[in-house]
């Protein structure tokens, strides 16, 4: 089977404008003409022997409850208290117990392996850290269930958009032919950027200065952030680069160097593809580059001192307060009175003349929703996500209530309420703490312009993809999901070669290791199995390509 999972980025314009057109239309509302699932809410219409409604609502006539697990990112209130979850309850006959640790300090990573390793199993599972390496290795334990067999039958609107996005079969299919989780499908190019560079406007107006073009060029700017006081407020506090955490200021230096990720939305383990070849680049001279200018940039105090700590509520704090001049970031509504301030700029060109942006998630990006073999009610189960492939489940998740949370503008769009957006907590935190679980991403469904774009609303989001399109990658794959008896090998070199490399990248940064140690860090790499797991990704893009 073709493994390694090809999502071609056509023709940026053309590509745009396909997505474009392909959101405004009947979007996740698929399936109307097959089962009738599509966000009807009329009475079932009989049940088979599993006692699950054939169409319409509710799923069950009897009420069920299920044992949710789902992580809790930092903009997301109670689960029990969110309208989502509350209405999805009223509408299905099926009740929630949720299980929501929080992300901080990998408090859901850790719960969640500890549920999976002991058995101790929730019935479905939503937001997640797993990776596909994980859910290759839990799959072949038999904790998650198959779910092809029930698509079919009850899933016509994950049916129909499997038919429509062959790219997002393959990328949810293991080797061995199993589909064990849907994803998270955004379908708006816009959005399909995760990040994007966003600098402070208001202070490079301050200190004068234009938007930076090159490497040198930026560490003026970011030195003038630094030295001028461009927030204003008499004290030397400001932050010329940040971002959320040490991975996403290494990827954005790392486009600079050379270096693409067209392996995957990962932050270590990205790949080049060079005239056929995977390069794994942890050990390429272009990141020992990127790492020393890390350095520079640590050295000057020009980059944030928690880079290496600070969880997402802290760096929040900071984007509220502000304090920050350039980042990476998908929008700047945590920024709350100072959002306006920013806006995007062309990737910056590095030395050499390298001018990437390889923050460009595959249409299919994530994991979103998995069931474990403790489920006793899979068929309903399945009804149940499948609803958020529809039009009208895809909104609910996205906006909430009309008329509460959204309103529908004239020309049929729809918009947040102004007090949401406007609202100095910023638009995710309001959504998150009432409304909906989206914030934070991995939201299970199909998403596109109609449920997207209005979270860019009173923001100049949708201009940013004109800065950024020329420079991602041409082509982007996803993880290659590696045959079980290869699987666990390359499972064990991924964790010790992140736990090796994230603790060296630190050690250069910081200057507790020299650069004169570069060959033996290279050489440990190898004896852990960098080439080892090279040669297994090459393997698998070999067979794609025949």
């Amino acid at each position: 089977m073709n493994t390694w999972k090809k999502h071609a980025l056509l023709a940026l314009s053309a590509s745009l404008a396909f997505q474009l057109a392909g959101c405004s239309s009947d979007g996740g509302n698929a399936g109307s003409g097959a089962a009738g699932n599509n966000g009807n809410t009329a009475p079932a219409a009989g049940e088979d022997k599993s006692g699950v409604a054939n169409t319409g609502f509710p799923i069950v006539k009897n009420k069920i409850e299920l044992k949710a697990f789902s992580r809790q990112d930092p903009q997301l209130g109670n689960y029990n208290d969110m309208y989502l979850w509350k209405t999805m309850e009223e509408k299905t006959n099926i009740h929630l117990n949720w299980d929501t640790p929080s992300l901080a300090n990998n408090a859901s990573k850790e719960r969640l392996n500890l549920l999976l390793s002991t058995g101790d199993l929730p019935d479905i599972i939503l937001k997640n850290d797993l990776g596909v390496s994980q859910i290759q290795k839990f799959s072949s334990q038999g904790l998650f269930v198959p779910l092809e067999p029930y698509i079919d039958k009850y899933a016509p609107n994950v049916k129909a958009m499997l038919d429509k996005y062959p790219d997002v079969k393959q990328a949810i299919t293991s080797p061995d032919g199993h589909i064990y989780f849907l994803p998270n499908v955004k379908d708006y190019l816009p959005s399909n950027v995760g990040r994007y560079p966003l600098i402070n406007m208001k202070w490079l107006e301050k200190v004068g200065m234009q938007p930076p073009k090159t490497s040198d060029e930026l560490l003026k700017v970011l030195i003038a952030f630094r030295d001028k006081d461009p927030n204003g407020n008499g004290k030397a506090d400001e932050i010329p680069l940040s971002a959320h955490t040490i991975d996403f200021v290494t990827r954005t230096v790392a486009n600079m160097f050379g270096l693409e990720y067209q392996y995957g939305y990962g932050n270590l383990f990205a790949a080049n593809l060079e005239n056929g070849k995977v390069n794994i680049w942890l050990d390429d001279d272009r990141y020992k580059e990127t790492l020393q200018f890390l350095k520079q940039l640590y050295d000057q105090k020009l980059i944030d001192p928690e880079i290496f700590t600070q969880t997402d509520q802290i760096y929040f704090g900071k984007l509220a307060d502000n304090r920050i001049g350039f980042t990476a970031l998908y929008q700047p509504r945590n920024a709350g009175k100072y959002a306006d301030q920013f806006d995007a700029i062309e990737p910056i060109k590095g030395p050499k003349g390298d001018q990437l942006w390889n923050f460009y998630n595959p249409r299919a990006n994530s994991p979103a929703f998995l069931i474990t073999k403790a489920n006793k009610n899979i068929e309903a189960s399945v009804r149940w996500a499948d609803y958020f492939y529809s039009d009208e489940g895809a909104t609910l998740i996205y906006l909430g209530k009309e008329g509460e949370s959204y309103e529908k503008k004239p020309d049929g769009s729809l918009a947040f309420k102004p007090e949401l957006l406007n609202s100095p907590n910023g638009l995710e935190r309001e959504l998150g703490q009432k409304w909906t679980y989206f914030p934070g991403d991995q939201a299970v469904g199909l998403f596109g312009e109609k449920q997207l774009r209005p979270t860019m609303e009173g923001t100049p989001m949708p201009t940013y993809i004109d800065k950024v399109k020329a420079y991602l990658p041409k082509v982007s794959y996803s993880a290659p999901m590696l045959p079980p008896e290869k699987q666990e090998r390359a499972n064990q070199i991924t964790s010790d070669l992140e736990t090796y490399v994230k603790e060296v990248r630190a050690k250069f940064i910081l200057g507790t290791m020299t650069f004169d140690k570069w060959g033996e860090y290279t050489k440990q790499l190898e004896k852990i199995g960098l080439k080892e797991l090279q040669a297994m990704y090459q393997a698998e893009y070999d067979k794609a390509k025949k």
